[in-house]
């Protein structure tokens, strides 16, 4: 969820994990690169072309942001989230078919 809000740079997303989780999850940058280039293999994140200023970016920097299908995955996931959150008079929620990586990994990572 960090990169649905905007690009971010992986030590962006690294503070932005640990502040929404109140310190309670950090994140080593071997293990969160990892998972970066795990999910821009899966086509859910991309690197962004586009740069800050250069007097407010380190040129050493990447910037991530969701691709279009890491879009619909993160909706379905959300959905999916507050599906199983909620008592409903379905037995079961509609199936939505996910690829290989899931969301989860992004969001957390």
């Amino acid at each position: 969820m960090t990169v649905a809000t905007g690009e971010r740079h992986g030590y962006g997303i690294m503070l932005d994990i640990a502040e929404r989780t109140g310190g309670a999850v950090r994140l080593e940058a071997g293990g969160l690169y990892r998972s970066i280039r795990r999910l821009i293999g899966d086509k859910l994140l991309t690197e962004s072309p586009r740069r800050p200023a250069a007097d407010l970016d380190d040129e050493r920097r990447r910037y991530y942001a969701l691709t279009p299908l890491g879009k619909r995955v993160l909706a379905a996931e959300v959905l999916s989230m507050s599906w199983s959150s909620c008592i409903c008079p379905l037995k079961s929620p509609p199936t939505i078919k996910l690829p290989a990586a899931s969301v989860a990994t992004a969001v957390a990572y």
